[in-house]
């Protein structure tokens, strides 16, 4: 939607107040507010629609009543659509920052969360997302791997594995994202990835091989019946393969291999929680041993940071890209991963127009925490527990192994970092890992080559969720 067509909507909206007023009414201000939604609802239907505006069942609400609260909540709105209105017809944008720090005068705000909750109200009383207000973030996001990008058609190309460690950084401005342009450099496997895989395929024929001659031990089994199974990605299951499953059954944590392979020719797409885990992935330049793009965003994804990955969802639908998740072992990792694939409430919609829905749990999980000593673990505190049956109720059917992992993190009482790998092998901090042996659960011999460990072997393996 152009600036045009928010000034007018602006402009409405002051026009009816000033109308109630004038006719002795009390003023009400209606906004936008979705149902709260499950994530099995979330993956079912669009929430924007191609102007940008909420396209989802909502409730409305009178922000203005006869209590003093509302009629402060009501002002606050107004001012910063008054202040959105003079942004727009000057042709500027101000990052939320900006904005708390130019309207941040008591009485009427007090603090940042007086700020934030009106511009959220002057986006919902428009149904529009922020971006469209002019109001955009500070960037939280990087980039680093296979994956050429620039910023309009003019502009060189920059390649995103010569960022270093830190990697590229991401703009909070929405806009910006739209605007760039995205080229895979898919290549081959290094060495170490590639021997893993083979080994898991081998292993995985010869667990079939074994369960045939036990089904039929005359050897008459159906004709070709072991086909291509040595090919990464023969095996693919259609229904819950790189990208469409939802992991094992419910009640199932651990292992999510079986029918998952990384399909031949596929680049990854490794959202990481933490900044320092993707420095480290970085540092060690995985993508040299597994084709893949490193994501962060440092913590709960930023809108930018989300946008930015399901663009690139959208642009390289799978298999070309396969998305998968690594995070900590807790309530608050799920609740990344669900923010990535299923989107937010909290920002309306807005929130839920920038969705991953192919991504799939790598890890940290219960099964990748065998050989770690509790002294390196947390036991679940009550905010934890609270978090967790929240999150059961929300995940529902529709993601049964994320849903076993909460289970079996309940059922221990314990929750654990990335980092926490480090001590898997034995390791404290050394500067590198051993190789890993297929199916070992060691990664290495441990320190900080252990989370690299890790992602070679549970893509080599399939054993993601």
């Amino acid at each position: 939607m152009d600036a045009a067509s928010v000034l007018s909507r602006i402009e409405s909206v002051a026009e009816g107040m000033l109308t109630d007023l004038a006719e002795g009414r009390v003023p009400v201000l209606q906004l936008a507010r979705a149902a709260r939604r499950s994530a099995e609802d979330s993956s079912r239907r669009p929430v924007v629609n191609d102007n940008g505006e909420e396209d989802i069942a909502e409730a409305s609400y009178s922000l203005l009543g006869n209590q003093a609260k509302s009629a402060l909540a009501y002002a606050r709105v107004m001012v910063v659509l008054n202040t959105v209105h003079g942004l727009l017809r000057q042709g500027r944008q101000a990052t939320q920052r900006d904005l708390y720090y130019t309207l941040l005068k008591p009485p009427l705000f007090r603090t940042v969360n007086d700020v934030n909750g009106a511009i959220a109200g002057a986006a919902a009383a428009l149904r529009l997302p922020r971006w469209a207000l002019g109001v955009t973030c500070a960037g939280r996001g990087a980039v680093a791997g296979r994956l050429r990008l620039r910023e309009g058609p003019a502009a060189p190309w920059v390649d995103c594995s010569t960022a270093g460690p830190s990697g590229r950084a991401l703009p909070g401005d929405l806009s910006s994202i739209a605007r760039y342009g995205l080229q895979l450099t898919p290549g081959p496997p290094g060495p170490t990835f590639a021997a893993l895989a083979a080994a898991a395929v081998a292993a995985a024929c010869c667990t079939r091989r074994n369960a045939g001659a036990a089904r039929d031990p005359e050897g008459g089994g159906e004709e070709g019946a072991w086909g291509d199974e040595t090919e990464p990605g023969d095996d693919e299951d259609e229904e819950g393969g790189a990208h469409g499953g939802s992991g094992p059954g419910p009640g199932t944590a651990g292992g999510g291999g079986g029918g998952w392979r990384l399909p031949p020719g596929s680049v990854v797409l490794l959202v990481v929680e933490k900044d320092a885990v993707f420095q480290r992935l970085a540092e060690e330049r995985v993508w040299e041993q597994l084709p893949c793009i490193l994501v962060t965003a440092r913590g709960l994804p930023d809108l930018a940071t989300r946008a930015f990955v399901a663009r690139l969802a959208a642009a390289f639908p799978p298999p070309r890209l396969i998305p998968l998740g690594l995070v900590d072992f807790n309530p608050a990792g799920v609740v990344i991963l669900s923010t990535y694939k299923y989107g937010s409430d909290r920002l309306g919609p807005e929130g839920r127009a920038h969705t991953l829905p192919g991504l799939r749990w790598l890890g940290l999980r219960s099964c990748q925490l065998g050989e770690v000593e509790d002294e390196h673990l947390q036991r679940l505190t009550p905010r934890d527990q609270a978090l967790i049956r929240s999150l059961r109720s929300r995940l529902g059917v529709a993601e049964p192994g994320w849903v076993a992992e909460l289970d079996a993190m309940e059922a221990a009482g314990f929750k654990g970092d990335i980092e926490a790998i480090y001590h898997a092998g034995g390791g404290a901090g050394d500067a590198g890992g051993a190789a890993v042996e297929p199916g070992s659960r060691s990664y290495g011999d441990g320190g900080y080559g252990a989370v690299l460990d890790l992602v070679l072997r549970a893509v080599a393996d399939g054993d993601v969720v």
